[in-house]
Formats: structure tokens, sequence, C-alpha cells
């Protein structure tokens, strides 16, 4: 019996070891010309297009992640709900169920409104430590 398992063991081992080395073989023959690829876009290479085109990679994936927050929501009710009728038979499933809808509701905020969120951060942030209270009067001073 436990040389049945040693055996498979190995064969596992084996397995694992073999897959990333004919993976590396099957790529190789490929890597030049991605070598000259790169050298070929960092003599091109445009700080300010490079980022305009983040900027655009990012609303189009803030776009997308918008237009899938209708899916999500209606998913997390059907489970919030799915919760509640099982906490009719398990009373545990209730706390379950208030502590899930609790959370959706914060993920939904949290994709729809995440430009919002991050420009409120960042302004306590910048008044925390470029000091907000230079022009202020301090009281008790």
């Amino acid at each position: 019996m436990q040389t049945k398992i040693q055996i498979l063991f190995f064969i596992l081992i084996l397995g694992l070891v073999m897959i990333p080395q004919h993976i590396m073989y099957a790529g190789s023959s490929e890597t030049s010309s991605v070598t000259q690829e790169i050298k070929k876009g960092s003599q091109t290479f445009s700080p300010d297009e490079v980022g305009s085109r983040m900027e655009q990679k990012g609303t189009e994936l803030f776009g997308m992640v918008r237009s899938g927050s209708k899916l999500y929501i209606s998913v997390a009710l059907v489970v919030f709900f799915l919760l509640l009728f099982g906490g009719m038979i398990f009373k545990k499933l209730l706390t379950w169920a208030f502590i899930f809808l609790f959370v959706a509701i914060l993920g939904f905020l949290i994709l729809n409104y995440w430009p919002q969120i991050i420009d409120v951060v960042l302004a306590i942030i910048s008044w925390f430590f470029e000091g907000g209270a230079k022009g202020e009067a301090t009281s008790g001073v």
C-alpha cells in the first residue's frame, strides 16, 4: 500500500517537473521575435502616448465593470434571498444573509463609485501630509 502511494507521488512530481520544461522548449522558437519586438518598441517609446493609452484602457475597463454591476447586484440579491429562505430553517443563516447583503451593497457601491472614492481618499491624504492646516488658525493658540 505504501509503495503504491510512493509510486503515485513520484509520478505526480515527475509530471509537475516535466510540464514546465515542455512549455519552455515549445516557446523557445519565438523568443527571438519577442526580443526584436521589445527592441523595436523601446526605440519609439513615448511616455505621453503610453499614459494616454493606459488612461483610455482604464476608462474602458471601468465602463465594463459598471455594466457588469447590474448582474453583480442581481446575483447578490438572489443569494441573499436564498440565504433568507434557508434562514427560516436554520436561524444561523439569517445572520449570514444580512452580513452577505451588507458586503454585497458595499461591493456594489465600490464598483460604481470607485473614481469618487479614490478622489476623496487622495484629497484626505494630500490634506493630511501636505499640511491642510497651514493657512488655518489653530484653536487654543
